[in-house]
């Protein structure tokens, strides 16, 4: 099994002393960014889906707007 030292002035990282490697062993740390990152990932799927949904209103609104020109028209022939 590895041995660690803690990295200077870095809480929760650990330099592995024989690979040279810096190990993570925060936890918390850990789990708050998956938290933040699953988050971040839903409300870009949100505003993505708003927009579609906007998109969709706007394309409705001009079908409309054009079935109102054309019963105008008819009335005023």
């Amino acid at each position: 099994m590895s041995n660690y030292t803690p990295v200077e002035g870095q809480k929760g990282l650990y330099r592995d002393n024989n690979t040279a490697a810096i190990v993570n062993k925060d936890k918390n740390g850990y789990k708050a960014y998956i938290a933040r990152k699953k988050a971040m990932e839903n409300k870009n799927i949100e505003l993505d889906q708003m927009k579609e949904d906007l998109d969709n209103v706007k394309s409705e609104l001009g079908d409309i707007k054009g079935l109102l020109s054309t019963l105008v028209e008819k009335l005023n022939n």
